[in-house]
């Protein structure tokens, strides 16, 4: 078998130094600040060169045995699935095991300007602070992360990019939080509630902007910017006024622009998928019939 190195590449949106390691048989897709793809191989010897970027790994598949060296430390792992490993930005990372072993992962590629950003923009001055290596442990929220965009990307991102961009935002936090040097400082710092709840005025501006802009990609920057917060405080402000999340707000107000052009216009479907904010027929139907119970053809007829 062809190792990794020697195999034909077939991810797109990957880093190019991590793609070139990767199988055939690998597929990726990238949201703004984070990369994402599922990986089946088999492994031996594998030493993956310092990435550009934080990487994190989640095991998906069945338990393996290895040894993984980073920073200069042996971890003997056994490669349970939900085991995770952090890889920071700049540090190589050696695999190697007796026999060949198969590995399933799932991983996740975080461009560390954008956890920087986030990070300033709650307050956290990133100057001096690492991500910390580690290898074989646990950490449900990151492996909730993980299975949440491997959802988006199996699923061909039919939540949309605003979906991924929140979970790449909660994703930078929590790797703050819980992987930097910070240590428990950094869950103070960015747990900090600056600006208070949301304002009826700012709630207003949001939601007129979300209103206006339907049909166009709309980010979690791009609206949060409209209440002057940062995207993590936005989401948790928004959802206590609203009790939804900015992601699934948008959506609902996708569908019942379309219910109002299905009922009150002949327009064509991918039409109304266009004007609504939605990709295409398939994805603005799967909505409908989610929130609605019924495809879009079946309401426009029931509208006589």
């Amino acid at each position: 078998m062809p190792s990794p190195a020697e195999s034909e590449i077939a991810i797109q949106n990957l880093p190019e130094e991590l793609s070139r390691l990767l199988p055939s048989t690998s597929s990726g897709k990238a949201w703004g600040g984070v990369s994402v793809a599922r990986v089946g191989q088999v492994v031996e010897e594998l030493t993956v060169p310092a990435l550009s970027a934080h990487a994190i790994m989640v095991n998906i598949g069945s338990p393996f045995s290895m040894e993984e060296r980073l920073d200069g430390r042996l971890y003997r792992t056994f490669g349970n699935k939900g085991d995770i490993a952090v890889i920071p930005a700049g540090r190589p990372i050696e695999f190697s095991a007796r026999k060949p072993q198969e590995v399933e992962s799932f991983i996740m590629h975080l461009d560390p300007a954008f956890v920087d950003r986030i990070a300033q923009a709650e307050g956290v001055n990133t100057e001096g602070i690492e991500l910390v290596g580690s290898v074989g442990g646990r950490d449900p929220k990151l492996e909730q992360f993980g299975l949440s965009l491997l959802s988006e990307l199996e699923n061909e991102a039919v939540l949309g990019g605003l979906y991924a961009e929140s979970l790449a935002t909660l994703l930078a936090v929590h790797l703050l939080r819980s992987h930097s040097s910070l240590g428990r400082g950094a869950a103070r710092t960015v747990e900090q509630d600056p600006s208070g709840a949301l304002s009826g005025s700012a709630l207003r501006r949001v939601t007129d902007y979300i209103e206006d802009n339907l049909a166009e990609t709309l980010t979690l920057s791009e609206i949060s910017g409209v209440a002057h917060m940062s995207p993590f405080h936005f989401s948790r402000v928004f959802k206590l006024a609203t009790g939804l999340s900015p992601h699934r707000y948008v959506v609902g107000r996708r569908v019942e622009r379309a219910k109002d052009l299905l009922t009150n216009t002949n327009l064509p479907l991918h039409e109304v998928a266009r004007l609504s904010g939605f990709s295409d027929q398939s994805h603005l139907a799967k909505h409908t019939r989610r929130l609605l119970g019924a495809a879009p053809r079946s309401l426009r007829l029931a509208s006589g």
